[in-house]
């Protein structure tokens, strides 16, 4: 947002209020300096050394993440894709895609106010920053929760945009958005309950309900194996994850094999 607010700044530089703008970027990134210096290295001197690591992942796979987040993050319907592909990801993509072009198109043919350029250009800002920030710090795949704060002023330019053309008939893209988010949560509705009724059974079988317990994980990746690990913190809250493959031979070593061996944990496959 601050290289936003300067790059405004810069482009408006002929018009009175140009100064206004690189100024306040200016001060902001003074501000950062002088919190890098006075606050953060009085607790860690190292920070950014610790932090900061070219290479992390090849531009190849980042691209790849970012037309994925770019696509769900644009679909006015459905913000995630199927983690496991599949056919139904083109539909996702393909309507998200779609949508950004008639985004660029409409931008293109309507003359934009000063306040809309400004908005665009900070949301647009925000995007590339958060993909070459990539390079040299780990963050989580740019998904629509990332994207979310920079895409969200690019909305808001684009529905106003199709307001002028189709006037109240743009409501209906809230509706069948709001239709397909209550579709989605009915069908991912999840089987706590009963999971949970399971997992107690499992560890009073056991006489596991009152120990500290260790969950051996291998990789964190693993969305289900952190899940039974959650599921079992329901339970019993004294539990730790351990990534150490000897401490599976402990009898307060839980493991994923261990659970699923004993009871059946639903899934749901919208979730």
């Amino acid at each position: 947002m601050i290289g936003g607010v300067g790059l405004f700044g810069l482009l408006s530089f002929r018009k009175n209020y140009a100064m206004i703008f690189i100024t306040s970027a200016s001060l902001a990134v003074i501000y950062i300096v002088l919190y890098k210096f006075l606050f953060i290295d009085q607790f860690n001197q190292n920070y950014v050394n610790q932090v900061l690591e070219i290479g992390l992942k090849p531009t190849s796979q980042l691209l790849t993440e970012l037309f994925q987040g770019l696509a769900t993050s644009f679909n006015p319907f459905i913000h995630m894709s199927n983690p496991n592909g599949g056919i139904i990801n083109y539909g996702i993509y393909g309507i998200g895609i779609l949508n950004v072009f008639l985004i660029i198109f409409l931008f293109l043919k309507n003359k934009l106010t000063e306040t809309e350029k400004f908005i665009i250009l900070l949301g647009v800002s925000g995007i590339i920053c958060s993909y070459f920030v990539q390079y040299f710090y780990g963050i989580d795949p740019l998904d629509y929760r990332l994207l979310a704060p920079f895409t969200f002023p690019i909305w808001l330019v684009y529905l106003k945009k199709v307001f002028e053309i189709f006037r109240l008939k743009t409501y209906i893209i809230g509706a069948l958005s709001l239709l397909s988010g209550l579709a989605f949560t009915w069908l991912s509705k999840g089987f706590y309950l009963e999971n949970r009724e399971e997992m107690s059974t499992f560890l009073k079988s056991e006489k596991l309900e009152n120990s500290p317990l260790l969950f051996y994980v291998d990789d964190m990746e693993d969305l289900e194996k952190v899940q039974i690990a959650e599921l079992i913190s329901t339970v019993n809250p004294k539990v730790k994850l351990t990534f150490k493959p000897q401490d599976t031979l402990q009898k307060t070593t839980i493991t994923t094999y261990k659970v699923l061996r004993k009871i059946k944990i639903d899934k749901n496959k919208y979730q």
